[in-house]
């Protein structure tokens, strides 16, 4: 699943990167929720992206959850070649309890 973006890419490290994920472009390169639906800023799709195949792994920081995306921006923390696609999903994000949620767990 498409779960946001990042922006935080050092200039002098994009071209590079750019040229690595060209190779990689390749449909359907989701096989969940896809990118592109409509923003609430404007009437239009969302800007465009590629396909990718999914064979690499960064981890990111972030500071909400929305659903099932990230509510603003990722921060690249580091790449993750450990890891393998297959490895890495929702699920494993870290989430604060709801007070309702938390007036469960100290009333058990």
């Amino acid at each position: 699943n498409h779960v946001g973006f990042t922006s935080s890419i050092q200039a002098k490290d994009r071209p590079a990167l750019t040229a690595r994920l060209e190779t990689m472009i390749e449909a359907p390169g989701f096989t969940g929720k896809a990118p592109g639906g409509p923003s609430r800023w404007t009437n239009a799709r969302s800007a465009e992206w590629q396909p990718l195949r999914p064979e690499i792994v960064v981890e990111v920081r972030y500071n909400q959850v929305t659903g099932d995306r990230f509510r603003h921006g990722t921060r690249l923390l580091r790449w993750r070649p450990d890891k393998a696609p297959e490895q890495c999903g929702m699920e494993q994000l870290h989430h604060e309890l709801r007070p309702a949620e938390l007036a469960d767990v100290i009333a058990a």
